[in-house]
């Protein structure tokens, strides 16, 4: 059988949660022997080309630049590239995760007829989505990794679509990485925080509950994983914001983590400020491995979390209400437990690696068969 070949297009400069999201389904559909499976990606993002190898993923660097009057020349030497490379693998797909990466292959898909996935990890406003469009092929499905992210872009997509093509695929785990072993919370409370260093994290409300539970006496330590983009200067204002609040002695940077499961291997709760969030995968993660879940209730978090069910939420900024749901984990022993047995149960339900690949083969096959 003639294989289908996808390629995944990236234009991100480092790891972040949409690479994430493509690294497991590099390693659920090289399984699937009828795929070939490419990778394009910024020439500065190494460990996605070293991550994409392992899975037998081919890489390929790419000069990503935004098409514009001013870089005509430029696009079309970019797009004459992507058009020999599109033909020489035998493209069938393009699975595209940002804007960036779908206005830069859009032309050369067109041109070579292959069909494209939109992959959303983000609302967009319809402002956003007429400057994607405009002008160029449009996408022929539009996945969304929850349920709440996809209701900004519906109104901005249905001017391009007399049917909208929008599929709702929860990102995933793969739960063999996940050993369920809940931690007991007796002495020590190791409660962290797993992100990059952007302001939309709320790392200062994070700071801002870890001051009010010293204040009550509970021992804790605080785990941070994670870093800050390229000259944010993000770390040290928030080292900054700990020593001025005299935590210094409570807090552990621990710097990225290749391996989710050692982030999490630690933590007795994982915290969650995010003011903007998709469906963070850190929270799945968490989830399997039996660490509890405090978190905000934006965007899909609750579409994962069901308050009092399988963790406990807050309003963004509500650091109050953040620290009596910690309290209510560490005093109330057996609904902690009931709470960590609830969302083990839910992960192994909807949320593996398994249930996520084979939706996303429905929706290759679909195109695939449009195809012939």
């Amino acid at each position: 059988m003639k294989k289908k070949n996808i390629l995944f297009v990236h234009s991100s400069s480092s790891l972040a949660g949409g690479e994430r999201v493509s690294e497991l389904l590099f390693k659920g559909l090289k399984q699937h022997k009828r795929f070939g499976l490419y990778l394009l990606h910024a020439p500065e993002n190494t460990e996605f080309n070293s991550l994409a190898a392992y899975y037998g993923v081919t890489p390929c660097a790419f000069e990503f630049n935004d098409l514009v009057i001013k870089n005509c020349l430029k696009t079309l030497l970019s797009t004459i590239k992507l058009v020999s490379l599109f033909k020489k693998n035998n493209i069938d797909i393009i699975h595209t995760v940002d804007p960036v990466a779908y206005r830069a292959t859009a032309i050369a898909g067109s041109i070579c007829n292959v069909k494209i996935i939109f992959h959303h990890h983000f609302p967009y406003s319809e402002d956003a989505l007429r400057w994607f469009f405009k002008h160029l092929k449009k996408p022929e499905c539009h996945v969304f990794c929850c349920e709440s992210i996809s209701q900004p872009s519906r109104a901005g997509l249905a001017d391009f679509y007399s049917n909208v093509p929008i599929e709702i695929i929860h990102n995933s785990i793969d739960l063999n990485q996940f050993t369920f072993t809940p931690k007991t919370l007796d002495g020590t409370h190791h409660i962290g925080i797993v992100g990059n260093f952007q302001e939309r994290k709320g790392h200062e409300d994070f700071i801002q509950i870890a001051k009010a539970l010293i204040a009550k006496g509970y021992h804790c330590v605080f785990d941070v994983f994670g870093k800050e983009e390229s000259g944010s200067g993000r770390e040290k204002v928030l080292r900054d914001t700990i020593s001025n609040a005299g935590l210094t002695d409570h807090f552990v940077f621990h710097g990225f983590v290749d391996n989710p499961a050692d982030a999490l291997e630690s933590l007795h709760i994982l915290v969650c400020t995010s003011k903007k969030e998709a469906f963070p995968m850190n929270i799945l993660e968490a989830m399997a491995k039996g660490v509890s879940i405090i978190s905000t209730d934006v965007d899909g978090i609750p579409e994962s979390v069901v308050d009092n069910i399988t963790g406990l939420l807050n309003a963004v900024g509500d650091v109050d209400k953040a620290v009596s749901n910690i309290v209510r984990l560490i005093d109330e022993r057996e609904f902690r437990d009931q709470l960590l047995a609830n969302a083990r149960r839910s992960i192994e339900d909807n949320f593996t690696l398994d249930v996520f690949v084979n939706k996303f083969i429905t929706q290759y096959d679909k195109l695939l068969t449009g195809n012939e």
